[in-house]
């Protein structure tokens, strides 16, 4: 069942799974990668219908419409294997409804809907809420009416959410996490208790700003270059009549915008960027509008072209370092090396990922740099000294395993499988007591593993307790009778 903030994005990718599974084809990240692909064709419907509203003529609708589209959150459709993808379309979806009910003067029905499904992509999606509430108060009359409307979409965000398995508790949960996330200027940022809420600055500081600034230009520089245009023409000239599309843009980017910049989390933005990206989208939108308002002539052309240039350059080559293997490990590794300005929790969680990244390509010596420097940075977590451990054991160097994985469960590990392990290392190096005694606790705190079981009966057979050892696995084989090892163990050692 989905764990995380955005249920209903999670049970989507694993319908996705469960769908490949069925025909047959292994889960892997380009088995699955075509669904956010999918994702942005839907994108390019929501930004079509977008376009035609704000677009100020039909000559600039072209303009608009590429403009819309390569924001930076539109590196989301290009395979990005995460919750992401369907939240942005939801972001898309409910911005247009939205501009549509401030045209049709409707009542705003469909944007509700929106919302609904939004929330329930991802509950960050509330951020939408303040633009909701004025095409209510905009397009409804009548006191009962209006107060439908109001709790039409968050009664049926919360029933999505519990029939997702999303309940209270969950719900409570996540609070926690943003209520965490927002410091008010002068507080206490950093703190040994909770490493992992500790942030790197405050709200009000300069290096907080520079992140923002950061994430602004990686996700809109082509509306932002409009929006600097347009003001820099526009000086001195009469603003043009507000209409309610500028209105319930402006409640929309204003929302996303306060909440961006509220957000001090221990991951950089430029390392968090697509979640970020989501409560930008309307800003850019809003940007685009109110940037080609004043642009006319040869000038107006030329910025115009200029702009969209910079928004296909900015997207192509974001999307295309990505798609690169090595171009991207190269990127991520500076995002989180030695010389970024980030907090330990954010250069661990970019290690661990390049760890886990080399381990599943069997490339042992770069997962042990990267392990390593886990370790190194953050040697309070028992996870990382047995990450090491099993790196060193993956690669059949047992003694030098065994430091590790001790230390491992020195420091409090809840992990059978370090304790399986160090079990192996020591039978591996001749210590079959400390061997035997190691697999023991594993298999006491995993009890529904029947590796762990094998594993026992194995170390019982060589440590000369037969007897034990048939016991152990005629027990394993009658829990498990379809795996396999346990009773190719007992054909072999027992003969059946």
């Amino acid at each position: 069942m989905p764990e995380g903030s955005e249920p209903l994005a999670e049970a989507l990718w694993m319908a996705v799974a469960r769908w490949l599974r069925s025909a047959g084809i292994s889960v892997t990240a380009s088995a699955v990668a075509p669904f956010s692909v999918v994702c942005g064709l839907a994108a390019v419907l929501a930004i079509w219908g977008i376009a035609r509203e704000i677009s100020p003529g039909s000559r600039r609708f072209l303009p608009t419409l590429l403009l819309l589209a390569t924001f930076g959150s539109a590196a989301l459709f290009f395979g990005y294997v995460e919750s992401y993808p369907p939240v942005a379309v939801a972001v898309l979806a409910f911005v247009y409804a939205g501009l549509r009910a401030c045209r049709t003067g409707s009542a705003p029905w469909l944007p509700g809907i929106v919302l609904s499904l939004g929330v329930a992509c991802h509950m960050a999606l509330a951020y939408l809420l303040p633009a909701y509430l004025y095409l209510v108060f905009r397009n409804v009359n009548g006191s009962a009416k209006r107060a439908a409307y109001l709790l039409a979409p968050g009664v049926t965000a919360l029933a999505l959410m519990l029939a997702l398995g999303f309940g209270p508790d969950r719900w409570q949960e996540t609070l926690g996490i943003a209520t965490r996330a927002f410091h008010p200027p002068g507080a206490v940022v950093a703190t040994e208790l909770h490493p992992r809420d500790a942030r790197a600055y405050s709200i009000l500081s300069p290096a907080h700003g520079l992140d923002l600034a950061n994430l602004l230009l990686l996700v809109l520089p082509a509306p932002l270059l409009l929006l600097a245009s347009r003001s820099v023409a526009g000086r001195g000239s009469r603003s043009p009549d507000r209409n309610p599309a500028d209105s319930f843009l402006g409640w929309c980017a204003a929302s996303g915008f306060i909440v961006a910049c509220g957000l001090v989390l221990p991951v950089a933005a430029a390392q968090d960027w697509y979640r970020f990206s989501l409560l930008l989208i309307p800003l850019g939108v809003w940007a685009v509008r109110r940037g080609l308002e004043g642009l006319t002539g040869l000038g107006g052309v030329l910025v115009t072209a200029a702009a969209v240039l910079v928004g296909v350059a900015s997207l192509g080559s974001f999307v295309l370092v990505n798609a690169d293997p090595a171009s991207g490990l190269k990127r991520y590794s500076i995002l989180t090396g030695p010389g970024a300005r980030i907090t330990s929790l954010a250069r661990t969680y970019g290690y661990d990922l390049m760890a886990h990244y080399y381990r599943s390509r069997g490339e042992s010596r770069d997962a042990l740099r990267y392990a390593s420097m886990l370790v190194e940075v953050e040697p309070t977590n028992p996870r990382y000294w047995a990450m090491v451990g099993a790196i060193h054991y993956s690669r059949g160097d047992y003694a030098a395993a065994i430091p590790y994985l001790e230390e491992s469960v020195r420091r409090g590990s809840r992990s059978a499988g370090a304790r399986t392990n160090l079990g192996i290392c020591y039978a591996q190096t001749g210590r079959s007591a400390e061997a035997l005694a190691q697999l023991h606790v594993a298999a006491a705190m995993d009890p529904d593993a029947p590796q762990n079981h094998l594993n026992l009966a194995l170390s019982l057979l060589n440590a000369g307790r037969a007897d034990s050892a048939r016991i152990e696995l005629q027990e394993t084989v009658r829990r498990w009778p379809q795996y396999a090892p346990a009773r190719n163990a007992m054909r072999r050692y027992f003969g059946g």
